[in-house]
């Protein structure tokens, strides 16, 4: 679990490079760019959440946050998609009643604070029965509805049961969680094309905007074609001036016997006291 959080945490550094990157291009690069950017995002928040228990108010309350968060991403990334799409359209809708849902259900936990709720049930499924029929084939998009209908039916039976009991069982909250745990397993589901299309033509930018710089490879047949080649290649042969003659500064030696050598600072300038045999 510290593991997928960890990822979690170089999700969100990509998505802030993809997103400034998305803010400084050109708009042909723009769109896919957000769109990354703002999927990474959202995948760090779901990735940080922790389903375990103990059930209770506080884990419940870190988790709505959490997967609104994400919503909030998950909803940009589509919007900021390039092309018109009702896939798109239809996700940042969903993502709007899954925003507004999660928000009633944190109002519950401050029983003070519990907004007017009957008119928000008829909206919902109104919503999300326009964004069934969009996704209609697909069946990731279809999955994710029917997830949000079943939120939306634990948010009805919260409503009409007292809501200071079911807050204070833990299996009312077990069943909270688990439904949110789904919903969070496959909130990206219904916006998969889009970012499989997404990445497909960030590498066709980067393509045409980096082209490539490697080292063309040639293939000789014999070595006759590789002297050929490198004629092509160095033209020009050094030239020697045969008439210069450096100076030395180098000592020489004069040899006297099979033992040894005496220094010389001149030709023939041996010093006698240097030859063994002289009296």
């Amino acid at each position: 679990m510290k593991e997928y959080g960890k990822s979690g945490e170089y999700a969100e550094i990509s998505g802030n490079k993809y997103i400034e990157a998305g803010k400084q291009a050109g708009e042909k690069f723009k769109g896919i760019s957000l769109t990354k950017g703002y999927t990474l995002k959202g995948r760090d928040r779901i990735r940080r959440l922790d389903f375990r228990p103990p059930f209770n108010i506080k884990m419940l309350e870190k988790i709505l946050n959490g997967i609104d968060d994400a919503s909030q991403s998950y909803k940009m990334a589509a919007e900021a998609f390039p092309k018109e799409n009702q896939i798109c359209n239809a996700f940042s809708v969903s993502m709007s009643c899954l925003s507004e849902m999660l928000g009633y259900m944190l109002s519950v936990i401050e029983p003070e604070k519990v907004p007017k709720f009957e008119g928000e049930i008829k909206n919902w499924k109104g919503e999300l029965a326009s964004c069934e029929n969009i996704y209609r084939g697909n069946e990731k998009g279809e999955t994710f509805i029917q997830f949000l209908y079943k939120l939306m039916a634990c948010i009805e039976n919260l409503n009409k049961s007292q809501k200071s009991t079911m807050l204070t069982e833990e299996s009312a909250f077990k069943e909270y969680v688990e439904g949110l745990g789904e919903i969070a397993k496959n909130i990206e589901g219904p916006l998969q094309k889009i970012i499989e299309d997404s990445a497909k033509q960030m590498d066709i930018c980067r393509l045409k905007i980096i082209p490539y710089s490697g080292i063309e490879t040639k293939f000789f047949a014999s070595s006759t074609d590789i002297s050929a080649e490198l004629k092509k290649s160095y033209p020009i042969e050094p030239e020697i001036d045969h008439e210069y003659t450096p100076e030395s500064k180098l000592r020489w030696r004069t040899p006297l016997q099979a033992t040894g050598y005496v220094r010389a600072t001149a030709p023939n300038s041996v010093k006698r006291n240097n030859n063994p045999n002289t009296i």
